[in-house]
């Protein structure tokens, strides 16, 4: 007979802390995302990483905190410490905060305002619990109702997103014209 040594238990993954800084795609990523890293790297100094694009260079600089996947933007040198030492601590602030990865673009809108709504709230206290996608695949004018479980008093809520068309603007530093971009209005917040 096999007999298998006892497993120990497996601990959490380190987190890691990525700062945008790819000049090349967007000067801005470059020009705005190194004293970030810099900043964060004399505070964690085994955990922050320059990385390549991310995505979102108009929120630059933009900060992703991994293995939760969150994504911050529009982030100074004092505003990243804040933002990451709540994080890394247990708490999400809003005000920065740009989205989670594991989420498509009008999920991440129902999540955000949830976490705007009922925070101070940590980053696993949002849950999807279901998503329907209304209108055109991927088009304006679609709708994404989102069903969510708050964890602290297992609240549940279904949020409503509109996409829509931005007026065309310069979303970037190297940006040659101003193109459109899509933007996720919540219409409706409510308890379900």
């Amino acid at each position: 007979a096999l007999v298998a040594a006892p497993l120990s238990p497996i601990e959490p993954p380190q987190p890691l802390i990525l700062v945008c800084a790819h000049g090349v795609h967007d000067v801005c990523c470059a020009l705005r995302g190194r004293p970030v890293a810099l900043e964060l790297a004399s505070r964690w100094p085994e955990l922050v990483w320059e990385c390549s694009h991310i995505g979102g260079d108009r929120f630059a600089p933009n900060v992703v905190l991994l293995p939760d996947g969150f994504y911050y933007g529009n982030l100074d040198p004092a505003s990243a410490i804040d933002t990451v030492e709540a994080h890394l601590a247990g708490t999400v602030l809003t005000d920065r905060l740009r989205g989670m990865a594991r989420y498509l673009p009008p999920v991440q809108a129902a999540a955000i305002a949830a976490y705007q709504r009922y925070g101070p709230l940590g980053p696993s206290d949002v849950i999807v619990r279901a998503t329907e996608h209304i209108g055109p695949h991927q088009g304006h004018g679609s709708e994404t109702i989102v069903d969510l479980v708050i964890k602290p008093g297992q609240r549940m809520v279904r949020v409503r997103v509109l996409s829509v068309r931005r007026p065309d603007a310069r979303l970037t530093c190297r940006a040659p014209r101003e193109t459109p971009a899509t933007e996720y209005r919540i219409i409706d917040f409510s308890l379900s």
